[in-house]
């Protein structure tokens, strides 16, 4: 008995804010079993306020993970630079992944975007700056070499990610398409979550829906390129009526300066003053705050599964979310009767030359709000964390 207490599950995470979130939930199923580690060099935190994290060295993880103290291993996304440390961790170990989006869709999925994740007029334009940057800078063993790293990543990914025993992606379905695209993947899948709708929602929601006091619109939700900015002001700017909104613009965190001045120079000049770009990273419950009273409409032009804590706190509050259909979060919302709207729609039902954005109905409101507590309510996340921290200390 006195050996089993001194077991520990090691998370391997980041400065985010989910590794908050995470360890609220890990912690409260197995108290005082979980270590949360972040690999590199002490520095002080931006995100994580809870939380309590080590520094790690990738020697010193390495006898962390090797040690008889360690009983499990989650990786909190499980990125290629990460790859390596799988070797190190002995066979009777269990190994889980909890992916986020942006480790395993190039890896797994990128046959179901043959084009890429980027949009054409999104995609024209980082190809300009790549090639303005390389004009205009050394050539560098990064650059020489680099495509070279990334052949490599791929042909040893299959073989190493065989070690990985249980894999927890984003959704369901996105673990169905990664098992049918890549059977050599045998990990188990669980599912877990970060999303307590509870904690997203923190104490600024109202009993009832209150997009009557939202007639905003929330364009993306990071600078990532993957947002396809250009193509959704194309679409707002040519097709909806723009009357009395304004359209906010999360660019804090995600991207690089010059997409981010990219992206802002074409939001002032089709949109002038409507147009609020949000530039640095907000505090959280500021901006929950902005969600749930200013924007009643949000716009996610992903093709993979992306921003789903802003789209659940859009749901929550009874806003009208419009998702591209390419996404796998669009399919997963629909096929559980969510009341989600498309793109496409705005142009195939505009009328006089401009669509006009519409609240949801009283009972479709009802119903996203119904819906997200039965799926991301405490007990039910509860009960997905237990079942993993027991998958992952059972014995093979």
């Amino acid at each position: 008995m006195k050996d089993a207490q001194k077991k520990i599950i090691v998370h391997i995470v980041y400065d985010w804010q989910l590794t908050d979130r995470a360890s609220g939930q890990f912690e409260a199923v197995a108290p005082g079993m979980n270590k949360f580690v972040i690999l590199g060099k002490d520095r002080p935190l931006r995100s994580i306020k809870k939380t309590s994290v080590e520094f790690y060295s990738i020697r010193r993880i390495v006898r962390l993970l090797k040690s008889r103290e360690c009983a499990a291993i989650i990786f909190h996304s499980l990125p290629p630079t990460l790859w390596h440390l799988l070797w190190w961790i002995p066979k009777e170990k269990k190994v889980i992944w909890i992916g986020l989006g942006h480790d395993y869709y190039e890896m797994f999925l990128s046959s179901l975007c043959p084009n890429g994740l980027l949009m054409e007029k999104t995609k024209k334009m980082l190809q300009t700056m790549r090639r303005d940057a390389r004009s205009s800078a050394p050539i560098s063993k990064s650059r020489i070499f680099g495509s070279l790293r990334n052949i490599a990543r791929k042909c040893h990914g299959q073989h190493t990610l065989t070690r990985v025993d249980i894999f927890s992606p984003v959704l369901d379905i996105e673990y169905e398409l990664i098992r049918q695209h890549n059977p050599w993947l045998k990990a188990k899948y669980i599912p877990w979550n970060y999303g307590k709708i509870e904690e997203v929602i923190s104490s600024h929601v109202q009993k009832e829906p209150i997009s009557e006091s939202g007639h905003d619109i929330l364009v993306g939700n990071s600078a990532s390129p993957f947002n396809n900015h250009l193509e959704i002001f194309d679409l707002l700017n040519e097709h909806v009526d723009l009357s009395g909104r304004r359209i906010f613009t999360p660019l804090g965190y995600g991207g690089n300066e010059r997409y981010v001045q990219q992206v802002v120079a074409e939001g002032q000049r089709l949109f002038g003053e409507k147009f609020h770009p949000l530039m640095s990273l907000m505090d959280i419950d500021e901006y929950r705050k902005l969600l749930l009273h200013q924007c009643g409409y949000a716009f996610m032009n992903h093709l993979r599964q992306q921003a789903a804590d802003n789209v659940n706190i859009m749901l929550y509050k009874g806003a009208s979310v419009y998702l591209n259909t390419q996404s796998p979060l669009y399919t997963w919302l629909t096929n559980r009767g969510f009341s989600i709207r498309s793109m496409e729609e705005i142009s195939k039902h505009r009328k006089n030359g401009k669509y006009s954005l519409q609240p949801l109905r009283h009972d479709q409101q009802s119903l996203n709000i119904e819906m997200m507590k039965k799926h991301w309510n405490a007990d039910a996340n509860r009960l997905r964390t237990k079942h993993l921290v027991d998958a992952a200390l059972a014995s093979r």
